[in-house]
C-alpha cells in the first residue's frame, strides 16, 4: 500500500513551479544518524505517508511519533525522509533533546538557508550570528507565505516541559499554519501535540534478527530450544546486539 502511495503522490509536488522552487534546499544527511540498511517497517511508513503526504498543505501537520527507547522511532522519521526527499521544498533534521541543542540544530538550518538561493532578501537580522538570532531566522523563514512543502524532524524529544531541563517545543514551531513536523519521543504525553500520531511498538522476532544481522555482517540463527535467546531477540534491536556483546560477537545460534 505504502508503496503504491508513494508513486501516486510522486508528482503532487511540482518542483519546477516558480513560487515553490524559491524554497528549495538540497537534502542533506549531515547531522542525520544515517544508517546503510533500514529494516522495513511497512505498516508505521504507511501511517507517516498518510498523514503527511502530499507535502503541500495550507494547514500545519504534526506527527507524533513515540515509544520505548532503542524501539526505532529515529530510524522510521529518517527513513520516510530519505524516502520522499523530493515531495518536501526542504528537509531539516533537528536535535530536540533539549532546548539548546535545538536552537543549535535551527542555527545549522538558517546557515543552509543563507548558503542556498533560498535565502531570497534574507531575513532582517540576518546579519546576527548568535544561536536565537539564527534559530529566529529559520523559524521566520519556514513561516514565509508561500514556503508551505518543508519538513521539520525533531528528534528525540524526551523532556516535559515541567520537568528538570524540559521545555515548550510547540514554542520551538515556526508560526505559520501549514508545513510538515515529525516529533520523535519516549513520551506519549506528547501526543496531544499532533495532527495524527503512532506508537511505535516493538519490532517482531524477523526484524529484530535482521537488524542483528545487520549489525555483525553475517547470518544469525537461534535454536528453536534457546527462549531465554529469543525473548532477548524479540524484545528490542538493542538487546539483541547486546547479546551478541555479551555471548562474543560472530557467534551463531
Amino acid at each position: 500500500i505504502g508503496k503504491n502511495l508513494s508513486t501516486n503522490l510522486s508528482n503532487l509536488l511540482v518542483v519546477g513551479d516558480d513560487t515553490k522552487h524559491e524554497f528549495m534546499i538540497p537534502f542533506s544527511l549531515k547531522g542525520t544518524p544515517a544508517i546503510s540498511h533500514f529494516t522495513p517497517r511497512p505498516v508505521e511508513l504507511d501511517a507517516l505517508e498518510h498523514s503527511l503526504l502530499p507535502a503541500q498543505t495550507n494547514r500545519r501537520r504534526v506527527f507524533i511519533l513515540h515509544g520505548l527507547g532503542g524501539i526505532g522511532k529515529t530510524q522510521l522519521a529518517l527513513e520516510f525522509a530519505r524516502s520522499h526527499r523530493n515531495h518536501f521544498s526542504a528537509i531539516f533534521w533537528l536535535d530536540g533533546s533539549d532546548q539548546e541543542a535545538l536552537k543549535q540544530s535551527l542555527s545549522t538550518a538558517a546557515n543552509r538557508i543563507r548558503a542556498s538561493k533560498a535565502a531570497l532578501d534574507k531575513i532582517d537580522h540576518a546579519g546576527e550570528e548568535s544561536a536565537d538570532a539564527l534559530a529566529r531566522e529559520a523559524l521566520e523563514w519556514l513561516s514565509r507565505e508561500g514556503n508551505d512543502s518543508w519538513l521539520l524532524v525533531y528528534d528525540n524529544c524526551d523532556s516535559l516541559r515541567l520537568e528538570p531541563g524540559g521545555y515548550y517545543i510547540e514554542s520551538m514551531f515556526p508560526e505559520a499554519d501549514h508545513g510538515n513536523i515529525i516529533v520523535t519521543s519516549r513520551r506519549n504525553q506528547l501526543a496531544f501535540l499532533g495532527t495524527s500520531d503512532k506508537d511505535l511498538e516493538k519490532m517482531n522476532e524477523q526484524q529484530s534478527i535482521d537488524v542483528l544481522e545487520n549489525n555483525i555482517g553475517q547470518s544469525f540463527v537461534v535454536n528453536e530450544n534457546d527462549n531465554w535467546s529469543r525473548r532477548c531477540i524479540s524484545s528490542f534491536p538493542s538487546m539483541a546486539i547486546g547479546l551478541i556483546s555479551d555471548r562474543g560477537q560472530g557467534t551463531r545460534y
